[in-house]
């Protein structure tokens, strides 16, 4: 006998144990929202004939989303959603495959799935424009929800996708070394290394990652798909390559020891945010022992901090039910629903607000205890003045940042020269955004 725990209603990832008694009858043990409950299961033939739609988990980040499926369905009399999973790359071929056959899902969970692949969506026509249903119930309001991160996810002026949380994606750097600093450009990260020799410019210090962080916030400066151009050549791509390759020998630390040197007043100049959540946040501040500043990707205009979705919905074009469809999307707005979310910051800013304000914490930075008393009321105003100035989500080409890394691993291992790398890539590049 083959038992699916959708068609039970049972999230299969809060499952402890099962026990088949017989082909018809499992005790299964659960474990949700901290409590541990023993249910048996019985099979029988259902009653219920409802009109199903499909939702697509492109990740593994799914369990709140698999628990509202299930409260969901158990309110509705004539509906309900299945999970059909859809994560790895496999997965991403076959939900193309999928909805470009017109046999797509009809709710689509959009965190594995790249903004080029939602971009190619969206100008096929393949998903609904969500702003309407956002302002039609009085979602886009900016004195509640942060309508810039929406704004930030238009193509136009359409909404194909509803992140209801976020991170942000740049840099923290601390007050204390960061003075001096005009503006936050590649060339103040080389000034600031070179200030610091003895410090640790990076949490993961290879020439690799220090190339990317120079890049990640500015690559279009030296590339433009839309106009096929590219210019590895005359700019200061070569100085970029020359600085990176500077920590050629520099040795990694683990975060346990990042902490003891920082006790030691032997400092960790730059730390990235990407993936930090609120706890975090509160976690390095107390670790730092210093004011904290948001600084973002260094570019020549100076810091860039930019938006990278978290919990994501789209919905299918093709899908004959928007209104109901809608109704389950609208529920991860509800202000319980954005209460739950702790891996990134929320939408509602009430409750975002509320998360820092009672953001004490007792974790761990590697193997060392750190307990924080919460975000000081200082780096709230700064976080908060940064997310509400933020106008742009992660959108890195990381086609073109994969070849520039490529070849320039060439130089970092000694095999090409700084101006044979920048020909290469000059040349690679040039040939991939005109084909």
């Amino acid at each position: 006998m083959l038992y699916m725990w959708s068609d039970m209603n049972i999230n299969y990832s809060n499952l402890v144990s099962i026990l088949a008694v017989n082909e018809s009858e499992i005790y299964a043990v659960f474990n949700d929202e901290s409590n541990t409950r023993k249910v048996l299961l019985t099979y029988g033939e259902s009653s219920e004939k409802k009109e199903e739609f499909v939702c697509a988990v492109t990740s593994i980040y799914d369990n709140d989303l698999r628990d509202e499926i299930i409260r969901w369905n158990l309110e509705q009399d004539s509906y309900k959603i299945c999970l059909k999973e859809y994560a790895g790359s496999e997965g991403l071929d076959r939900l193309d495959a999928d909805i470009i056959s017109g046999n797509g899902p009809d709710i689509i969970e959009m965190s594995g799935v790249s903004r080029p692949h939602c971009d190619a969506y969206a100008e096929k026509g393949l998903l609904v424009d969500l702003k309407p249903y956002l302002k039609a119930d009085g979602f886009w309001d900016e004195e509640r929800y942060l309508v810039n991160l929406w704004e930030a996810n238009c193509i136009g002026d359409e909404l194909y996708q509803i992140p209801y949380s976020f991170h942000l994606l740049g840099s923290m750097v601390s007050d204390e070394y960061y003075k001096g600093q005009k503006t936050w450009t590649p060339e103040a990260v080389m000034n600031l290394a070179e200030k610091y020799p003895d410090a640790q410019l990076l949490y993961d210090e290879n020439p690799e990652k220090i190339l990317t962080f120079l890049l990640y916030g500015c690559i279009s400066q030296y590339v433009d798909r839309e106009n096929k151009y590219c210019d590895f050549i005359s700019t200061d791509f070569t100085e970029l390559l020359r600085f990176a390759n500077i920590f050629q020998n520099k040795s990694a630390y683990n975060q346990s020891e990042l902490f003891s040197l920082i006790e030691e007043r032997k400092p960790l100049l730059i730390e990235c945010t990407a993936k930090m959540n609120i706890a975090m946040y509160a976690l390095y501040e107390k670790m730092w022992g210093t004011d904290l500043l948001p600084a973002g990707y260094p570019t020549q205009n100076g810091g860039k901090m930019v938006f990278s979705n978290g919990f994501t919905l789209a919905m299918n074009s093709t899908s004959a039910k928007k209104e109901v469809l809608w109704d389950f999307m609208s529920r991860f707005l509800a202000e319980q629903q954005q209460e739950k979310i702790f891996e990134a910051f929320p939408v509602m800013i009430t409750v975002c607000n509320n998360k820092m304000d009672h953001s004490a914490v007792c974790g761990y930075v590697g193997d060392i205890r750190v307990e924080s008393p919460g975000i000081s009321e200082d780096l709230k105003k700064k976080l908060l003045s940064c997310i509400l100035e933020i106008n742009e989500i992660n959108a890195v080409d990381e086609d073109v940042l994969n070849i520039i890394l490529e070849e320039a691993n060439y130089y970092f291992h000694g095999v090409k020269t700084e101006q044979e790398t920048a020909d290469v890539i000059q040349s690679r590049i040039n040939i991939f955004i005109n084909e």
